[in-house]
């Protein structure tokens, strides 16, 4: 803000300096030495009174805050002291020398604890001077907006990594972005290069130490040796493993015929092209179908294939199976359509069966994994399909999801 000096027109002569250059008598004014000569047309000075005491004013005045104050009577708030700079500050409507409001109202630099009042750095709710935000670690002031925080406390992205940061089990390096938990627990971080991998099937880490190495089939299949020592590849294996799954779940009523079912064992790549946009990460199964219909003939639905995942070992492609002959029974079966959560939820019932039946490590860890599965269409709709199977049955179940096409509670 700026301050206004302004004198008061009078109606009487007061004295000249003799140092005035306008002569008595005429219009106008000279400021010397405090001295004041004036002579213009008549105010009315009780319309002019003192913002600060309450009293006219008739001599200097100061124009601030859209007020008038005696020269004396603007005074700061914050030292109480005559303000008699061209430029202040107010709050709440009391005026502030600059200095007095910086010191009153202005941040404190948490490391000096000076004033901020210029250019400064927002974080961890403070305010700093630009140089005053440093590493905990390295005290180097902390310039770009990359910075981590450790117990409320600031770290350069450097030592933050170096001091907190996991540790991959295999390479020994700081874990910077994602990482996989394998199913004993160790982290690995998300390099591409072979050392790197988990079984596709127990999760575990491939190593010749743990489980003598494994087979990489592609970059997100691979499957170590304890797995691959039950794997399926022949296709006539597959057939008889998909006989015995369609075998056992005829036992809940849930009848599908696997010579009128084509399956194929195939890649992780042409699984992932025949999911299209559908398609999980890492897709195991998937179940292809036709509808056809004719003017005067009912709408005939078909079963074209069911392809799954070659190498896995039986345990987990018998689960892949009962998950896609679950989708193959319910499509013959004229089910009405489903949400993604109500049937792969269903679907993943039919394999939680399957596994259920089994008591090797393989089939104990394949059925924590799916009640700990934190997707919502598999993960929460297997676990509330489990729910309802519990309480009515399968048949129970499945006349209530045709009915209302969704799961119960």
């Amino acid at each position: 803000m700026c301050l206004k000096i302004d004198f008061l027109a009078m109606t009487s002569l007061i004295y000249a300096d003799s140092a005035c250059s306008i002569p008595a008598g005429d219009s106008g004014c000279i400021v010397k030495s405090g001295h004041v000569l004036l002579r213009s047309q008549e105010m009315d000075t009780a319309m002019l009174t003192c913002a600060g005491c309450g009293k006219p004013v008739f001599a200097a005045y100061i124009k601030a805050m859209r007020k008038i104050w005696h020269a004396d009577c603007f005074r700061c708030a914050g030292c109480g002291m005559p303000i008699r700079e061209s430029g202040f500050k107010t709050k709440a409507g009391k005026p502030y020398h600059v200095a007095c409001y910086q010191h009153i109202f202005a941040p404190i630099c948490p490391t000096c604890g000076k004033p901020v009042t210029g250019e400064h750095i927002q974080a961890l709710r403070h305010m700093y001077h630009p140089d005053h935000f440093m590493c905990t670690a390295c005290g180097k002031p902390i310039h770009t907006r990359q910075f981590h925080v450790h117990d409320g406390k600031p770290y350069c992205k450097a030592d933050y990594t170096r001091l907190f940061s996991l540790i991959c089990s295999v390479c020994g390096q700081p874990i910077t972005g994602t990482y996989q938990l394998d199913a004993a627990g160790n982290m690995v971080c998300s390099k591409r290069d072979r050392s790197h991998r988990l079984c596709i099937s127990c999760g575990k880490l491939i190593q010749s130490q743990h489980n003598g190495g494994g087979k990489y089939f592609s970059s997100t299949h691979s499957v170590c040796n304890t797995c691959l020592a039950t794997a399926v590849i022949d296709p006539a294996d597959a057939a008889c493993l998909f006989a015995e799954v369609c075998l056992y779940l005829a036992e809940y009523n849930l009848n599908v015929d696997p010579r009128k079912v084509p399956l194929k064992l195939v890649s992780m790549a042409e699984l992932r092209r025949s999911h299209a946009r559908q398609s999980p990460s890492r897709p195991h199964g998937l179940t292809l179908v036709r509808e056809s219909s004719m003017p005067g003939m009912p709408l005939t639905r078909e079963v074209t294939y069911i392809l799954a995942l070659t190498s896995l070992p039986r345990v987990h492609l018998g689960m892949v199976l009962a998950h896609e002959a679950m989708h193959a029974w319910m499509f013959t079966n004229n089910f009405p359509r489903l949400t993604p959560r109500v049937e792969e939820g269903l679907c993943e019932l039919a394999a939680a069966l399957w596994l259920e039946k089994h008591t090797d490590p393989l089939a104990v860890h394949l059925l924590e994994n799916m009640h700990k599965n934190r997707s919502r269409t598999y993960g929460s709709g297997f676990r509330a399909a489990r729910k309802a199977f519990s309480k009515m049955g399968m048949g129970g179940l499945l006349d209530y999801v045709r009915k209302n096409r969704k799961l119960p509670g």
